[in-house]
């Protein structure tokens, strides 16, 4: 009989797996149920959304992670990327229905809510508002950030200052091998990941370790860092353009499910 809570990820885009694969790695050992859930269909730049699924497959199956119950709601609901938080309740929706045969305790993990991507924090928006409808335990991964920086300059892996480390997962030569060979499998994105890759490792390097952070239920909505945010300084989308969106989502239990 499992005693250990299932681990749930709600994931923006095909290949923000690789954000976490080394947790996906320790909860496979450790026989966790695995339910994994995809937001948007990843076509961003005319990429075909197939193309994109088969790529997380891959990366997932090159870390030993098969088992895990998959849900591309994005690609299958035709959810566009950057665009997550204009497609709202549709996401939320079909996260529900994904998510309706897990049972039991459940950790979530969701993105930062750390202002890299539009798509990510809308993404973290939606999880808090499923973790109340189910009672899950939410925490939070680090994607990328720029908080303190300038132009598109970011941080990848990295949390920002304010945030509360509350699992660190230390990861080796080992960890880091098998991290730079699933990314081999994302090859529709090697542009991102020319920026993305190097970025992770150093963190990664110098930190040793990847960490998941708390999620405030109480926090109000509000920027998640002082000074203009990473996607209002790489794209025409703005603070209040996500603040609006989500806002249903933030303190409510939108759409319960079972």
């Amino acid at each position: 009989m499992r005693t250990e809570p299932a681990l749930v990820a709600l994931l923006p885009h095909p290949d923000d797996e690789f954000a976490i694969l080394p947790l996906l790695e320790q909860a496979n050992a450790e026989g966790r149920a695995i339910h994994l859930v995809w937001l948007t269909d990843g076509a961003f730049g005319g990429v075909d959304p197939e193309v994109r699924r088969q790529e997380s497959l891959r990366a997932l199956c090159s870390a030993g992670v098969q088992a895990a119950t998959l849900a591309f709601v994005g690609i299958d609901g035709r959810i566009p990327d950057g665009r997550l938080h204009l497609s709202m309740d549709a996401a939320h929706a079909a996260t529900v229905a994904a998510l309706a045969a897990v049972e039991g305790p459940a950790e979530l993990l969701l993105p930062a809510w750390e202002g890299g991507h539009q798509d990510h924090d809308a993404a973290h928006a939606l999880g808090r508002a499923v973790a109340r409808s189910r009672g899950f335990h939410a925490l939070q991964y680090p994607l990328y950030q720029g908080e303190g920086l300038r132009g598109p300059v970011f941080r990848a892996l990295a949390p920002l200052r304010a945030s509360t480390v509350v699992r660190t997962l230390p990861v080796g030569w080992a960890d880091l091998r098998r991290l730079v060979r699933a990314c081999r499998h994302y090859r529709s994105q090697w542009r991102s990941f020319v920026g993305l890759l190097p970025m992770a490792l150093l963190r990664l390097l110098v930190a040793r370790s990847i960490v998941l952070c708390a999620v405030d239920p109480t926090a109000p909505l509000r920027p998640p860092h002082d000074g203009p945010l990473l996607y209002e300084r790489r794209t025409a989308w703005r603070w209040p353009d996500l603040q609006a969106a989500v806002r249903p989502y933030w303190t409510s239990s939108r759409g319960a499910g079972p």
